[in-house]
């Protein structure tokens, strides 16, 4: 929750509805001298939180964002109250499963070298240190990606490292951490009297699968989690869905989709269970809680490709790079490079016909490219494709198009899964959820202490459609039984 300016801290989150959370994320240290980081915390500092935690019972009060103590926010505490909540909510609710989250986007260049013969024993000892030392339940490795080469985008993140030193022998790096750590996670769970989880976090894309070695290492994991967003964005020439369950037989795939790299929800389960034999009550999808958009998306000469205007649709901006990507839709989540990024709190407020106004939110971070655009509700119209169960808003007249998910669409996403048996659905990110305020603005921080645990709509849409089918499994049993 820290990024972007946001404020927003653990307490916020509705703990009664979910079962894993995911604390995103632990730093992977190049020099390994037994450090662990957690963005700009280190593990002296968190051992300190970790003590001066209370043990959940009674008044809990409220603590401001540990990684920007600099700011007003502040007020509400003292630093490292992120962690100190985090381990104040988990033993609140000791049945929510915490997850230590390391890697992720921007800081997985090293686990290629944690992952070395030589260093391999060393970093899965000080993972078992670490999720002992703060009460977590297990290790989710979020290696973004295996054999994926990739220079880091200091345009839009100063911290970012890439993967500039990625080769094809990741498939076997991956796969021996992956086999380490589960024993190393069973010896200690023995040793400590519980069980300690392992889970990934894995791109959907067809080429990654196809390289991360997953027929060999998924029993090594008690769950997966599929990415299912990102899947499309304004790095792409042509608008189209960021998350989509089934494949639309209207998209022009030789031009949305060349490289066959792209899938659906669906068709990427299928793939997945069908060619490597992993069990679907293993894998996880995902829902993103936030927009990405494309601006220059204009009606073409030869109309709509589709009956839903704007969509499948190359943009007309900058039409020297066109060939290669898109032009991003103004976002106030974006960085120094535009992606449309909208959480669900200002795409909620276009659809109800309200402005959302555009600005750089991170005083330390590059500034926002599309800072000072207003956003008017009453420009944009709301469709949704019922083909592939996605919704998108779009302004014909500025040519700007967003690409999310609502109510609707995660609905029937997470009936799909009680349907066809999958373990779950993780969403990024919860703090970009849609709790009735925006978390970058000044009334965020007069309103926090009252926000505790505060009503979360995708979050509840989500809860209550697994509560109900589980409800109904169990009557359903009982009948049976009789």
């Amino acid at each position: 929750g820290k990024w972007g300016g946001r404020k927003y801290t653990p307490k916020i989150t509705p703990w009664n509805k979910i079962s894993h959370m995911q604390y995103a994320f632990v730093d992977v240290i190049p020099d390994y001298t037994g450090k662990f980081f957690t963005d700009k915390d280190d593990i002296s500092h968190l051992t300190q939180s970790a003590r001066d935690a209370v043990n959940g019972a009674g008044s809990l009060n409220v603590s401001p964002n540990v990684f920007d103590p600099g700011a007003a926010f502040s007020a509400y505490g003292g630093t490292n109250a992120f962690m100190t909540e985090y381990n104040e909510m988990c033993k609140k609710y000791p049945y929510v499963k915490p997850i230590a989250s390391l890697g992720g986007w921007s800081r997985s260049a090293f686990f290629r070298d944690a992952a070395q013969p030589n260093k391999i024993d060393h970093f899965v000892k000080r993972c078992i240190d670490f999720i002992r030392e703060f009460n977590f339940a297990g290790v989710d490795i979020d290696w973004e990606f295996p054999c994926s080469r990739r220079d880091a985008d200091l345009v839009d993140n100063k911290n970012d490292l890439g993967t500039p030193r990625a080769a094809d022998d990741e498939e076997i790096l991956f796969t021996n951490l992956m086999k380490a750590l589960r024993g190393a996670l069973d010896k200690a769970g023995q040793e400590d009297g519980k069980y300690y989880f392992l889970s990934c976090a894995i791109v959907s894309g067809k080429t990654h699968i196809q390289k991360s070695g997953i027929g060999v290492w998924h029993p090594t994991c008690d769950f997966i989690s599929y990415m299912t967003y990102d899947v499309h964005g304004a790095f792409d020439p042509i608008s189209n869905h960021q998350s989509y369950l089934f494949q639309n037989t209207s998209e022009p795939l030789a031009e949305t989709n060349p490289q066959d790299n792209a899938m659906s929800i669906k068709d990427l389960i299928d793939y997945v269970t069908k060619t490597y034999g992993v069990p679907a009550n293993k894998l996880t999808v995902g829902a993103p809680f936030y927009s990405r958009g494309w601006s220059g998306i204009f009606m073409p000469s030869s109309g709509w490709p589709t009956n839903m205007p704007g969509l499948y649709v190359r943009t007309t901006i900058d039409p020297s790079a066109s060939e290669t990507k898109g032009c991003s839709a103004p976002g106030t989540m974006d960085g120094g490079r535009g992606a449309g990024v909208l959480p669900l709190h200002h795409l909620n407020k276009l659809i109800k016909g309200e402005n959302v106004s555009v600005r750089t939110l991170d005083m330390n971070g590059p500034a926002n490219p599309h800072a000072g655009t207003i956003l008017k509700g009453s420009d944009f119209q709301y469709y949704y494709d019922e083909a592939a169960q996605a919704p998108y808003l779009y302004n014909q007249t500025a040519g700007i198009f967003y690409t999310f998910e609502d109510e609707r669409s995660v609905e029937t996403k997470c009936q799909w899964i009680v349907d066809n048996n999958l373990a779950g659905l993780i969403s990024w990110d919860i703090a970009m959820d849609d709790y009735g305020i925006d978390m970058h603005s000044s009334e965020a921080t007069s309103a926090y202490p009252t926000l505790y645990q505060a009503e979360h709509l995708l979050t509840s849409v989500i809860f209550d459609k697994f509560k109900a089918n589980s409800l109904r499994l169990n009557y359903l049993n009982k009948i049976a039984r009789r």
